[in-house]
């Protein structure tokens, strides 16, 4: 009964990794309403907001906004931010299949115990929770401190 219980618990934190995971995924879009909403860098400097997305960010200035992609930017910062952009997308949507495969397994251990999906289920964690870690690393330990 116990083990049953342990693997509905890690089902729902594989799904719960496998929401934010997708949330964060969204992150790489194009347009300034869910960059706004879905800003992976927000700055707000009297009057002067910014938000970074994965692909581009949106701003306003003084009642003024404008999108802007990375790989059309003037500035130093815009290399790193779309270099490491694109690399914590790709990174996100394999931690998002591997939360997914993570949650599937958690499901099917709680109807019955088997070794071979208890390590499958582990393996398929650690590789979700490294992947989005770095993949966090890249685009914030880059983009946000320039």
């Amino acid at each position: 009964m116990a083990q049953q219980i342990l693997s509905i618990v890690s089902t729902v934190f594989g799904v719960c990794a496998f929401t934010f995971f997708l949330i964060g995924c969204i992150g790489f879009s194009s347009t300034q309403t869910t960059i706004k909403h879905i800003a992976w860098i927000t700055i707000d400097d009297n009057g002067f907001e910014v938000w970074f997305g994965l692909a581009k960010l949106y701003y306003q200035v003084n009642g003024q906004d404008g999108l802007t992609a990375y790989n059309n930017c003037g500035s130093d910062y815009c290399d790193d931010c779309e270099k490491d952009g694109l690399s914590a997308f790709g990174l996100l949507i394999v931690s998002t299949v591997f939360a997914l495969v993570s949650a599937a397994l958690s499901g099917a251990l709680s109807a019955s115990f088997s070794a071979g999906l208890q390590m499958g289920n582990i393996a398929a964690s650690f590789a979700s929770a490294s992947l989005a870690l770095i993949g966090f690393g890249l685009f914030m330990g880059n983009c946000y401190s320039k």
